[in-house]
């Protein structure tokens, strides 16, 4: 069992949807996820009887999406991590994920076009004590 299971964006990585079922699922609908707007009603509601509608805190537009694996996978919890065609940049990013929630160890499914050898040395390279586990994606992507 790993404490975290990083996984890219289904665009780079047939390893989404080849997860467990229930799994794809939350993660396909937090990724679609937005806030959504309050009414014009709503605001001049508020307006008259003095109540202030605070704008809805927002994440960036490419922040990771962290769901529970409890039950689901052997792992506590699985990061879809943007991927943005640097694998080094991409492992830096999982590293400090992992050294933020204090994981020792981590299953890592390689976007399409990587490899074990590259990810495995990218990943000494970087600092904290978090042991990895790497899996290539074997699907190619046009």
């Amino acid at each position: 069992m790993s404490d975290l299971w990083f996984v890219p964006p289904s665009t780079h990585s047939a390893w989404f949807s080849r997860l467990d079922w229930y799994l794809n699922w939350q993660m396909s609908k937090g990724l679609a996820h937005s806030h959504a707007i309050p009414s014009a009603d709503l605001f001049r509601l508020a307006g008259e009887h003095g109540v202030t509608i605070e704008p809805a805190q927002t994440l960036p537009p490419h922040a990771p999406l962290m769901i529970s694996g409890v039950g689901l996978i052997p792992a506590k919890a699985c990061v879809v991590l943007p991927f943005n065609g640097q694998l080094e940049t991409w492992l830096a990013q999982a590293k400090a994920i992992a050294f933020e929630l204090r994981a020792t160890t981590a299953r890592i499914y390689l976007p399409a076009g990587t490899g074990q050898t590259e990810a495995a040395g990218s990943w000494r390279k970087l600092t904290g004590t978090c042991t990895a586990e790497f899996t290539e994606d074997t699907t190619e992507f046009a």
